[in-house]
């Protein structure tokens, strides 16, 4: 007689393993199905064998850190954090260290004593692990019974959960099962495609250079298609045979939605530290002090030996040049060489390759607070087979763990409600054992075509209203250009929706101000939000926008120059960012919009249909800003009002995150010499001319 069970995990990664531990815990009686003879097997080769456990960061800096669907997480980062992932190991009897960019490891370096201690949490929670492959879920009359083995056994179960992976590195197991499973669900599942994964390029100078590791380089990838960069980042890279990998290729790579050969172009700042004109000035010092030298011999205190030969290509400066005899016109080409040494993409090494399945089970068929499924009651889902991916970090890892323990808690709190008289060890599946034998499982293509289609119909309003092309207008420029008004009167002569992202983060700013909390601390503010959990909405009231915070409209309060530089200071904050962040795009999906800020056409809606810089002299804006506060009866000095707006300039320019810039698309209106009615009808205009909006 088969064992019978509260919930079965399928799936002994570590997503499947942390389900189960979960589920066992919470009283159920979980039964965890591997198709390998030994749990984890891809978890022992993460981190090249060395295991990149987690990341030392708060949930709200975790969240920042997923490229693909980030928000549906929050709630499973609420619930098992970082914190509680190191808490979990340490106490299994792993010690963990923190290495750079916060990324967390065993002591030992070992993989396998994450395996190890996940194996011995198994086994102290009482979860039964048996060697079976999955042949399909057993799904009689619209009612989930449990599972079909390849073998042809019949396992009962209240609750299932599928956390069997994607289709990275399926020498481990990862062959796509869940997204089969799925889709007899009624689920639908996103196309997949490799994410953290070496990039190939045809340039031939990737081969010369094969088994170079450069540290501390910065990089672009920019979109030639598009002519806009796609993103930028700061570490550490390798050339291979094939082309480019390291971690912040790997991280790039997540950006690329849509691969096409040639259409992206890698640009390599070799020398991030120093600006142009500082690392012209070193390279005239290097020349002059080795001015008897050939060329050549003068790089090896620039590059790595492998480099030389390539930039001396690149530079078009002959290698037995002297020193001494190099132009102007020569240094500036190994300037650019230095500064922009480019890589034309061309396309992902193979899924197998990845580190991580990017598409999967679409979150919208899924809640968010139990990974459990809204097509079939008592299915649960965990890990890698969601369409949620993030970057290198230790952030996919989280991923398994979070979305694991709250989906075998859930599991197991809804097996005990369903089972008779309340006896959750009791007739697992809701059948009798003679019902058990005499039932048979619908699993054939026709039953799975038709739950498919169930669940595509169950969506199709949702899917319909996505794909309904929105009309996006990001307007972006400095403090007191007069964004907000300009964009207030083009949504209500085309009928759009305004939306003021800079009053999200004053809500923010008012938020650590009230609670007494420096703005500028960059751990302080994003613990309170995770503590606090503080909601924050935009009502559209007769009047205009409203911003809520807690219920409460604190519009007229958010609106002083404190609570401005507050803003200022919380946006430089990624995990704000992150906070925010989907609320923005929400509206912007769901509506016709106009949203200004200071990064809405670079940030927050790249692909927006028409993208403004609005921008005036530092001087005019103190100037109107004045003529606003005598209105109010403030007298504050225009000297005064002009040092504030540069200092908000200099800070808004020059801050790490988004800084203040305009899109490479954008038009650029300086209303320095315009009246607020001509600057109006030129944005109105240019709305028409690019969407046919408003007629």
């Amino acid at each position: 007689m088969e064992t019978k069970a509260d919930v079965i995990v399928i799936g002994a990664g570590p997503a499947g393993m942390m389900a189960a531990i979960s589920a066992a815990k919470a009283g159920a009686k979980a039964l965890l199905l591997e198709k390998n003879t030994r749990p984890g097997r891809k978890l022992m080769i993460t981190g090249k064998g060395r295991c990149n456990v987690t990341n030392d960061c708060t949930v709200q800096e975790a969240i920042a850190s997923v490229v693909v669907n980030p928000r549906f997480l929050y709630s499973a980062f609420s619930a098992f954090s970082p914190e509680d992932t190191k808490r979990f190991f340490e106490e299994a009897g792993v010690p963990l260290k923190t290495e750079r960019g916060k990324r967390v490891f065993p002591q030992s370096d070992k993989a396998v004593d994450i395996v190890d201690a996940m194996q011995r949490e198994l086994k102290k929670s009482g979860v039964s692990l048996r060697n079976e492959t999955v042949k399909s879920l057993w799904i009689e009359e619209n009612t989930l019974r449990g599972v079909l083995t390849v073998s042809g056994k019949k396992l009962p179960a209240r609750c299932v959960i599928i956390a069997c992976g994607g289709l990275s590195y399926p020498q481990t197991g990862s062959t796509g099962d869940g997204y089969r499973l799925a889709k007899q669900a009624g689920h639908t599942v996103t196309p997949q495609k490799p994410s953290l994964v070496p990039i190939v390029s045809k340039d031939p100078d990737c081969a010369r250079m094969q088994g170079l590791s450069l540290r501390n380089v910065g990089v672009k990838v920019i979109d030639q298609k598009k002519q806009k960069e796609l993103y930028e980042d700061f570490g550490e890279m390798l050339f291979t045979h094939f082309g480019v990998s390291g971690p912040v290729i790997l991280s790039a790579g997540s950006h690329i939605r849509e691969m096409e050969p040639g259409r992206y172009l890698l640009r390599i700042d070799l020398k991030p530290a120093l600006s142009e004109e500082k690392l012209d000035l070193r390279l005239q010092r290097e020349l002059s002090e080795q001015k008897n030298k050939n060329f050549e011999n003068m790089l090896g205190a620039l590059l790595p030996k492998k480099m030389i030969p390539v930039v001396i290509d690149r530079s078009g400066i002959p290698g037995e040049e002297k020193c001494n005899a190099i132009t102007r016109a020569q240094r500036a080409a190994l300037l650019a060489a230095l500064k922009k040494f480019e890589i034309v993409l061309d396309s992902f090494r193979p899924i197998a390759e990845a580190i991580v399945t990017s598409g999967g089970v679409d979150v919208r068929g899924l809640d968010p607070a139990s990974m459990a499924s809204k097509m079939l009651p008592g299915l649960y889902f965990a890990g890698e087979v969601i369409d949620v991916d993030a970057y290198t970090g230790g952030f996919n890892l989280q991923i398994a763990f979070s979305t694991g323990f709250i989906a075998g808690k859930a599991a197991a709190q809804a097996a005990r409600a369903n089972a008779p008289d309340g006896k959750s060890r009791e007739s697992a599946g809701g059948l009798s054992e003679a019902a058990s034998r005499k039932s048979e499982p619908k699993d054939d293509q026709k039953q799975t075509e038709k739950n498919e289609a169930k669940g595509r119909k169950t969506m199709q309003k949702n899917e319909a209203c996505e794909k309904r092309a929105k009309i996006n207008v990001a307007i972006d420029g400095p403090a007191g250009a007069g964004k907000s008004s300009v964009a207030k009167a083009a949504a209500k002569a085309l009928g759009f929706i305004y939306v003021d992202t800079g009053a999200l983060y004053r809500a923010v700013g008012f938020f650590a101000v009230s609670k007494g909390i420096d703005p500028k601390d960059a751990e302080a503010v994003p613990a309170a939000i995770g503590r606090e959990k503080p909601e924050i909405s935009i009502r559209f009231l007769p009047d205009g926008q409203h911003v809520f915070l807690n219920g409460e409209d604190i519009e007229a309060q958010i609106r002083t120059p404190q609570i401005s530089m507050a803003a200022s200071d919380v946006s430089a904050i990624p995990a704000v960012r992150a906070f925010l962040f989907d609320l923005q795009r929400d509206l912007a999906r769901e509506n016709d919009v106009i949203m200004d800020g200071r990064d809405i056409g670079t940030v927050v809606l790249p692909e927006a249909q028409v993208k403004i810089f609005l921008t005036a002299s530092a001087e005019e804006r103190a100037k109107r800003r004045m003529l606003q506060l005598r209105e109010k009866g403030d007298e504050t000095p225009f000297e005064t009002l002009l040092e504030e707006i540069k200092k908000r300039d200099d800070q808004d320019m020059n801050r790490a995150i988004a800084p203040l810039k305009a899109a490479p698309d954008a038009v650029t209106i300086d209303s320095s010499d315009l009246s607020f009615e001509a600057v109006c009808e030129r944005v109105e205009t240019l709305i028409r001319e690019k969407t046919n909006a408003g007629g």
